[in-house]
């Protein structure tokens, strides 16, 4: 974004095309989504994964960027996000700034299954206007109930031995 300088009549600076540096403004979307600390992994065996993700600035000249407050979706599928809903969690919009570690508390996805998920954020200097979601991202539980541990033997029967 290129901004354009003008000296005015009285002497004074006036600033075009880009605004003051550091005004405020939403944050762009959040990146680099991790379950566990790991980006879309498969086999987790926690019951609350922990989400994190990282804050963008919108504008390359923000400052001093801190959220206010966050929204999860996860959903079995993502034509779920197409109606913006979480079909398994809906956090709604929780008043915290961290970004790391946030603990699923939506409804136990079962082994097995894939979970895909998205985060908006609010900023402290626009804390009324959301930024816009992440990409999507997805994890996949383990087997985490002992129930769910289903095996064949493979080999020889062991009334078979030599």
């Amino acid at each position: 974004m290129r901004r354009v300088v003008r000296k005015t009549v009285t002497g004074g600076v006036m600033l075009a095309a880009g605004g003051v540096p550091g005004a405020a403004s939403p944050p762009g979307p959040p990146i680099d989504p991790t379950v566990e600390g790991m980006m879309t992994p498969a086999g987790i065996d926690a019951t609350a994964p922990r989400l994190g993700w990282k804050l963008v600035a919108a504008r390359p000249d923000a400052r001093n960027l801190k959220a206010c407050a966050w929204q999860v979706l996860v959903a079995s599928t993502l034509g779920d996000f197409a109606r913006d809903e979480g079909g398994l969690w809906d956090s709604g919009r929780v008043e915290s700034a961290e970004t790391i570690w946030i603990p699923y508390t939506g409804r136990p996805p079962g082994s097995r299954r894939r979970c895909h998920w998205k985060v908006r954020v609010w900023g402290r200097s626009a804390p009324d206007v959301p930024s816009p979601w992440s990409v999507p991202s997805s994890w996949v539980m383990g087997v985490v109930r002992p129930e769910d541990w289903t095996a064949k033997r493979i080999g020889a029967h062991p009334a078979t031995r030599v």
